[in-house]
């Protein structure tokens, strides 16, 4: 972890992300900040979805600086939950999966949630990561009414994870892909996701209002901007937004 990191923990807090923010805002430097929570009273998920987070998981937020344009962000989300994927393995020895756009399943079942959001200002441009891993507590302390099945650390490995190990293992990883972006060196997405990518070669479905009608096809990747692929008889269409899901 890098020693300039600052991580500010609390015991219960609206939203980690807003209130990272909060602090973000109303500092005189510009040094990255992780605010870290116990419980979130209001988690957010996308679209202002959202997140259900008891005590016993790993709630986080990062802040960190970058420089304008934004767009060049916009697909960061995936290579974020690369770097969870990566840490949970790492630390867990749990075989994950992305989901896109910003979902990480184990056993086709959510494990973990991130939520990015980039913000101009000039001199003060800034990017927010925002991780929530749903961890020590059992699956029943999750709402029964989720748009996908979700799962637990304790429930997929039968005891307790090291939390602190967790972050420590983690933070250094999303602060290496916030770097790569803010230097213009994406990662290649197309190359290194596809394996990594839930529902790879499946069946799916992708809804979102901007839609006539639901697109439904075949997997079978993301473009070099994090769109997702979908096969349609034989013609591949990207997509940049909407829920996808398994079709049945």
């Amino acid at each position: 972890m890098s020693q300039r990191l600052r991580v500010a923990h609390l015991p219960t807090i609206d939203s980690t992300s807003v209130e990272v923010r909060r602090r973000w805002l109303a500092a005189t430097d510009r040094e990255p900040l992780v605010l870290r929570a116990d419980e979130q009273v209001a988690g957010q998920g996308r679209h202002g979805r959202s997140w259900v987070s008891p005590r016993g998981g790993l709630w986080f937020s990062m802040a960190a600086p970058v420089h304008p344009p934004m767009s060049r962000f916009a697909a960061m989300p995936l290579a974020i939950g690369l770097a969870v994927v990566d840490a949970l393995e790492s630390v867990c020895g749990l075989d994950c999966r992305v989901k896109w756009p910003n979902d990480v399943l184990v056993a086709d079942r959510k494990l973990a949630g991130i939520l990015c959001q980039a913000e101009a200002g000039g001199e003060r441009a800034f990017v927010i990561v925002g991780v929530g891993i749903n961890g020590n507590f059992p699956e029943s302390a999750l709402p029964g009414d989720l748009r996908h099945p979700a799962t637990t650390l304790l429930a997929q490995l039968g005891k307790p994870v090291d939390l602190d190990a967790l972050l420590a293992d983690l933070l250094p990883r999303l602060e290496a892909v916030i770097a790569a972006y803010d230097a213009g060196r994406q990662p290649p997405l197309t190359e290194i996701l596809p394996p990594r990518l839930a529902w790879m070669g499946r069946a799916v479905r992708l809804s979102d209002a901007s839609l006539a009608s639901d697109a439904r096809g075949r997997l079978v990747g993301v473009d070099d901007t994090g769109g997702i692929l979908i096969d349609q008889g034989g013609r591949s269409t990207a997509y940049r937004v909407g829920d996808l899901s398994l079709d049945a």
